[in-house]
């Protein structure tokens, strides 16, 4: 096969993503509580439970927020689930459940207030009415609820929703009201009766049942525990491909695939494999920040994509053509984002002087 110059294959290599395994973060709720119309400057954040009353005139809503911390820097989310077990209910058909906008404390919040001295926008809260996710409650209770809030949760590249993981979650009953348990529930002086899963022929299952339900509770692929939780299904890594790729599955198995026999026959190509997993990040942040930037970048990539089904392939390539096209990709990089000179002198540094990969 004729050589390929290393300038070309390292840019088409800063597209190439590897199979990279979601990882799950399971959050239990770090604040939770309710706030009730019937008793505006009450505060319940010590209660066993929430309660969400749909009733106009004696509106309840729960409110629930986690400690995200843990989520690593520049992951992306590619599902995230709120599980809850609902302790009884009374004609309540479905929650909404919202994003809040406002700051509030647990042991705080009533009706009227969202934090000390802090008065909500709107008595009974201040979340955005126009985004929720709608989810019908279970035929009977008790009974686990899984929730599907990833639109809540994350933004469309699957980057974390900075206004949900500083603020929580609302959630609003259209009807009747019912109750939710809360972390607090393993304090609670009937816990260890309480809707018992195991009754009395092991209780030693019962003692702090919010905590111990997944030892034997799940639903899916998900453990169940009594406590609100928050389960975060998410890749660790940000991938360039992915982000101007996204579902594109076979562009992506192409690229990969021209990573591994092509890219890996060399020490060269190897050397340029590791140097855009270093830097894959920069170039996907810089990708996520520029809806114009990623439809010009994938318009680069596919005018490349039969020359690399050609290399994959391991058939003669038209290399003058192929550099034409790559040179547009760097151009591009260079004229309309100013990349970052150190890197760019690297690149072309390397690039002139290593030999050719075979």
């Amino acid at each position: 096969m004729k050589k390929t110059g290393l300038l070309l294959l390292f840019f088409i290599s800063f597209f190439i993503c590897d199979n990279i395994c979601a990882e799950t973060l399971a959050l239990h709720a770090d604040n939770d509580t309710y706030i009730d119309q019937v008793y505006p400057d009450f505060n319940f954040g010590q209660d066993w439970k929430m309660l969400m009353s749909g009733s106009t005139t004696k509106s309840a809503h729960g409110l629930l927020r986690f400690n995200l911390s843990g989520l690593p820097a520049g992951a992306r989310i590619t599902k995230a689930r709120l599980t809850l077990i609902v302790h009884s209910n009374q004609h309540t058909n479905f929650f909404h459940v919202h994003p809040m906008t406002s700051i509030w404390g647990e042991d705080y919040a009533t009706w009227n207030l969202a934090a000390e001295g802090v008065t909500w926008t709107t008595p009974g809260g201040d979340f955005d009415p126009a985004v929720f996710v709608e989810t019908g409650l279970p035929d009977s209770a008790p009974d686990w609820m899984v929730i599907d809030v990833t639109s809540l949760i994350s933004g469309e590249q699957g980057n974390l929703n900075a206004g949900a993981a500083a603020n929580g979650l609302l959630l609003k009953a259209d009807a009747g009201y019912n109750k939710v348990l809360t972390a607090e529930f393993t304090d609670y002086e009937n816990a260890l009766t309480c809707h018992s899963c195991h009754g009395a022929n092991d209780p030693s299952r019962d003692v702090g049942k919010s905590t111990s339900c997944a030892q034997c509770h799940s639903r899916d692929d998900i453990s169940l525990y009594g406590e609100p939780t928050l389960i975060i299904d998410y890749k660790p890594k940000l991938c360039p491909a992915e982000t101007v790729f996204e579902h594109d599955t076979t562009t992506l198995n192409l690229l990969r695939r021209f990573r591994d026999g092509v890219l890996s026959r060399t020490p060269e190509g190897r050397r340029w494999t590791a140097f855009y997993y270093r830097h894959a990040d920069m170039i996907t942040g810089l990708l996520e920040n520029s809806p114009e930037l990623r439809r010009q970048t994938k318009a680069a990539v596919e005018r490349l994509l039969p020359y690399i089904c050609q290399l994959v392939d391991d058939k003669e390539v038209d290399l003058r053509a192929m550099r034409r096209q790559a040179r547009q990709l760097v151009d591009l990089y260079r004229e309309k984002i100013g990349m970052d000179q150190g890197l760019l002198h690297l690149m072309m540094t390397a690039s002139k002087n290593s030999a050719p990969i075979p």
